[in-house]
């Protein structure tokens, strides 16, 4: 649980999960002082006219009684009230739901009974609700009734849950348990005390998410008394703040489930590793690992540290989700092919394989360095990449119509070939494209607001392409060892513009602009503006074969 000592920190979201009845709110609360009032929950406007709110009352020298809990709904320019007997106790944590089932249906839970029930009508403007907090509401006038407590487990369903079902989930009851399908939003709020509370509802991993946005800094205590445990006949894994590893000597099959980990979560086998229509969640590091083959399909993969998917062989991924807050990284000592996926990473982004990767209709994002390594091959088809890095090939690089984009240097490098058909490529920093044997650019828009390079060692041959160069740095090259060939081109450079070839420079209907100088032509090979690399020797060198940032070595021996 993360706890707050009445300041102004909090937690906020701007797309609520819900907006109108039927929904339920339930979580847990560790109050340190009642000494005032505390906003616990917050569905509704910016201005404080439509809401719901669950609040910590205060005597304060008044018949209420410290630490009971109220509801709150304003609509109309009015408001009713539904406040169970009960109070909650400093030191003790309690459970809280509240229940809209429909506008003149509202109920309040303490500890999963003590039900306290209001039928007047009310019904707050479903279209102005565009905000949720936890910890305390936050107005447009600035942050009202910070919580003096910790929270967790809080979550929202879009359906009214039965007595039975809010008493399980008083119980200890994970959330997960209770009628997953209509889970719409689950913020457990353990782990560190700063950081962003994620939204790890099953839904919201393969599709809308609810990130809670922290600020300020908060406090962090123990978890509230959930049940952790793991029969075989359920589909929904808990591991616990301790983590767990799941270890086959063979082959591990997972269909549809879910399983979750506040620590580290490790599946490993001897021989494949299969999942398909499964979602992990992890606040720690999340490894799937095999000795043979990991495959995914249509699953949704969540950590909030490192996320590390290895094979031995081969890693298939279909149309999955993976997310990490830390770096995530994909090895395999065969062949990687992803297709229609979705890959982010908060920190470095890594995929690596010694003979081919192939990447169809996939979406790669990285907020570090974005690295794509193969001793074979690397085929982008329908791809879109974005990184503040490098992406890196090793043997030869073959583009379909892929976007990749860099806020740093942005380099392409093959010790054989690139082949660019129908792509985009844009960097804010330096743009460089090298091949060892030829590199070909069909329709193909290269954009670098610093220097924009294109060397091939044999060949250049560009199609229809568009290259330029704004930036401050000073030239835009295109250097080939034997021939460069321009078919319909454009070529514009803020700075010098060269063109270098050993043997000739063929240009068919091209239109050439600098606002620098054309350089004479080089004296023989190798003397390049900006030198090519030698294969082999990249900016950044690739991993080849064992040289794994963690290196598979066999079942068990991660």
């Amino acid at each position: 649980m993360r706890s707050n000592t009445g300041s102004s920190a909090n937690w906020f979201a701007g797309s609520p999960p819900v907006t109108a009845a039927p929904f339920t709110v339930a979580g847990w609360v560790n109050l340190t002082s009642t000494a005032t009032i505390q906003d616990a929950w917050y569905l509704g406007d910016a201005g404080g006219s439509n809401y719901w709110v669950i609040y910590l009352n205060t005597n304060n020298g008044s018949s209420v009684s410290a630490g009971r809990v109220d509801v709150e709904i304003s609509a109309g320019g009015g408001t009713i009230e539904i406040s169970p007997t009960p109070t909650l106790s400093v030191g003790t944590p309690g459970h809280v739901a509240f229940v809209e089932a429909l506008s003149n249906d509202h109920r309040v839970y303490i500890n999963g009974g003590n039900v306290a029930t209001n039928n007047t009508t009310k019904t707050p403007t479903a279209g102005s609700i565009t905000q949720v907090n936890l910890g305390a509401f936050r107005a447009s006038g600035g942050t009202f009734g910070p919580i003096n407590a910790a929270l967790g487990y809080w979550c929202m369903w879009n359906v009214a849950l039965t007595d039975a079902e809010i008493a399980a989930l008083a119980a200890g009851v994970t959330p997960w348990r209770i009628r997953p399908a209509s889970l719409v939003a689950f913020w457990p709020m353990f782990g560190a005390a700063t950081g962003n509370a994620p939204d790890m509802h099953p839904q919201g991993l393969s599709g809308t998410q609810h990130l809670l946005t922290q600020n300020g800094t908060m406090g962090a205590t123990s978890d509230p008394p959930i049940r952790k445990f793991w029969p075989s006949y359920v589909s929904v894994f808990d591991l616990g703040s301790g983590g767990g590893g799941i270890g086959g000597a063979a082959s591990i099959t997972l269909g549809g489930c879910t399983i979750s980990s506040a620590g580290t979560l490790l599946i490993q086998a001897a021989e494949s590793t299969t999942l398909g229509a499964v979602s992990l969640n992890g606040t720690g590091t999340i490894h799937l690992q095999a000795a043979e083959s990991t495959t995914l399909a249509n699953c949704s993969i969540l950590s909030i540290g490192a996320l590390l998917v290895q094979a031995g062989s081969a890693v298939s991924i279909g149309p999955v989700s993976l997310f990490a807050a830390g770096s995530l990284t994909l090895q395999s000592a065969a062949s990687i092919d992803l297709d229609s996926c979705t890959i982010t990473s908060a920190g470095s982004l890594a995929i690596a394989g010694t003979l081919g990767i192939a990447l169809d209709a996939a979406t790669l994002t990285s907020a570090g360095l974005l690295a794509i390594q193969a001793a074979a091959s690397l085929t982008l088809d329908s791809c879109t990449l974005v990184s503040t890095g490098t992406p890196v090939g090793i043997a030869a690089i073959t583009l379909g119509p892929a976007t990749l984009t860099s806020a740093g240097d942005l380099v392409i490098q093959a010790a054989a070939t690139v082949g660019l058909d129908t792509a985009t490529l844009a960097s804010t920093g330096r743009l460089f494209v090298q091949a060892a044997v030829s590199v070909e650019l069909a329709p193909v828009s290269l954009t670098s607001v610093g220097q924009l390079v294109v060397q091939g060692l044999a060949t250049v041959l560009l199609g229809d392409a568009t290259l330029v160069s704004d930036g401050t740095l000073t030239s835009i090259g295109i250097g080939g060892n034997a021939t460069i060939q321009l078919a319909p081109a454009m070529l514009a450079a803020a700075g010098a513009l060269l063109i270098q070839a050993v043997a000739s420079v063929l240009l068919e209907p091209v239109t050439l602009i600098s606002a620098g100088d054309l350089p004479s032509p080089p004296i023989g090979p190798g003397d390049w503006s900006p030198s090519p690399t030698s294969p082999g020797t990249w900016s950044q060198s690739p991993n080849q074969g064992p040289g794994w940032s963690v290196t598979p070595s066999g079942a068990g021996s991660w």
